[in-house]
């Protein structure tokens, strides 16, 4: 079976934002994150320049955070974080890795092999050019910790459904045998340890993609819930773990700046986008591979307006 590492990244980067009252600490431990920079200019990164006017107008910040499936080489999830300064709110949009994506005939035409053939920098010039963004950084963010941090968390809710239990435990059985796991042997809301909420995440048979990416959604909003109510006494054994799997184009000060104003939002509740939205893709298959075909103009309108909206 194929292997499928999910990457949670706002788990992550709010484990390390909620730690900034921890400065001092925060700022030692800062440094093992790995720093990629990349060269940024319009045509490197196919910078869209009336939405890099318009971001400035709104106080609208476009990252790039991928997560990277090492047997393939490609990015098996790929998000886009807004940081909406103006209206103090985080706003996260999911892109779906088998999205169309024209790249050559000779080619695999998915959205997600953008990094298999030119790595952060053709990701972030893909999405650039095919949604009108002016994307110039990216954070990339290793999963291997997320089994660690949720275990350091107490466990994570997370309401499972009836069809979801024996995947989870399928999931359980023929991976991370190494790790304590139980199996779950009935639907509604649980407290799932590391090991139990990846097998969770990592869940695709049963449905499609976009539940998949639900699900990752789940487990976010459920560490984001467990961060509000923990004791600050973890937060150095959480940032010791989780900095140790981050690889970003922004330098220690810029990296700093972002997690402090992620972290003095008024609004805490994270906002969702999942494209393409409903009624505008279909499926199709082009020489045996499979791919999800997506309407460009309402796609990108409907992604406009929740990146730049007052909502």
């Amino acid at each position: 079976m194929k292997k499928n590492k999910k990457i949670l990244f706002i788990g992550i980067l709010l484990i390390i934002a909620t730690a900034m009252s921890l400065s001092y600490y925060f700022y030692k431990k800062i440094n093992k994150v790995k720093y990629s920079p990349i060269q940024v200019s319009e045509d490197n990164l196919k910078i869209n320049e009336k939405i890099e006017r318009k971001s400035e107008e709104k106080k609208v910040t476009n990252i790039l955070l991928l997560g990277i499936d090492k047997e393939e080489l490609a990015s098996d999830t790929i998000m886009v974080l807004s940081i909406d300064e103006k209206n103090d709110k985080i706003k996260l949009t999911s892109i779906l890795r088998d999205s169309y994506i024209n790249f050559r005939e000779d080619k695999v035409n998915k959205i997600n092999y953008a990094y298999h053939y030119g790595g952060p920098v053709e990701s972030i010039k893909v999405i650039n050019s095919n949604y009108n963004l002016d994307i110039k950084d990216f954070i990339k963010i290793d999963f291997t910790g997320l089994v660690q941090i949720i275990d350091l968390l107490g466990g994570v809710e997370i309401n499972i459904n009836k069809e979801e239990i024996q995947y989870i435990n399928s999931g359980l059985s023929k991976r991370d045998k190494n790790h304590k796991h139980k199996p779950v042997t009935t639907p509604g809301l649980q407290l799932l340890n590391g090991t139990e909420a990846l097998a969770y995440s990592r869940i695709r048979s049963i449905d499609s993609d976009f539940n998949r990416t639900n699900r990752q959604r789940n487990v976010i909003s459920s560490i984001y819930n467990k961060l509000k109510t923990s004791n600050s006494i973890q937060y150095p054994q959480l940032v010791s773990t989780a900095t140790s799997y981050v690889e970003t184009s922004l330098n220690s000060n810029e990296l700093m700046i972002l997690l402090n104003k992620i972290l003095l939002m008024k609004d805490k509740n994270i906002k969702e986008l999942r494209l393409p939205i409903d009624g505008t893709w279909q499926d199709s298959t082009i020489n045996g591979v499979y791919y999800l075909q997506w309407d460009k103009e309402q796609n990108i309108k409907r992604l406009h307006e929740f990146i730049y909206g007052d909502s």
